[in-house]
């Protein structure tokens, strides 16, 4: 999988892709800085988020269900859909957790989205849709990490790859959906 990395001192977002055997996934990892009074601006349902993907928003889709994810409770949901002219079945997810209980509006501190698509013609089970999703595994304190200077969207062409095509990236790339919140006591920014 090929990533890139945005980070400034309050959020760090990757955007990964892969296209292998036919299979095809992107991604996107948003997490807030621990050590201020940060959270994420991310409220976006499946179907939402993944719509910002060109490759997804240009289709024709049809939406099974939402799913919640086992094992994630209710933070981290999935849905299958096939992408009628490519002849692909897919599935998408997308979720935040780790919700701030000093945030008034609760927001979370990490949030994933993405989807997987199988190749042309070939199934995808709700079973199968299920075992993907439970697959699903994210490290946050992995996110603080330092990025190969090539990948970060500081260079010209990291970014570029971020943002993509038609059939691969994700224009919105940095989100940066980081946004301050205000403690009980009236603090909010660096503590």
């Amino acid at each position: 999988m090929q990533f890139v990395r945005f980070a400034d001192i309050w959020q760090r977002e990757d955007y990964g892709y892969v296209d292998r055997d036919g299979v095809t996934a992107e991604l996107v990892f948003l997490t807030a800085d621990r050590r201020n009074t940060v959270a994420l601006e991310f409220q976006m349902a499946t179907e939402e988020a993944l719509r910002t993907f060109p490759a997804i928003a240009s289709a024709s889709l049809d939406w099974g269900p939402a799913e919640a994810v086992p094992g994630w409770g209710r933070e981290l949901f999935y849905r299958r859909f096939m992408r009628q002219g490519a002849n692909r079945a897919c599935m998408g997810f997308a979720g935040g957790w780790d919700h701030i209980t000093e945030d008034k509006q609760r927001r979370p501190r990490h949030a994933v989205f993405g989807y997987i698509c199988n190749p042309a013609g070939a199934a995808l089970t709700q079973s199968d849709a299920e075992a993907l999703a439970r697959r699903i595994r994210v490290r946050p304190p992995a996110a603080w990490r330092s990025v190969a200077p090539g990948n970060r969207p500081d260079q010209p062409t990291a970014l570029a790859f971020a943002r993509g095509t038609a059939e691969r990236g994700n224009p919105s790339f940095p989100f940066r959906l980081a946004r301050f919140y205000v403690v009980g006591n009236g603090r909010s920014g660096f503590q």
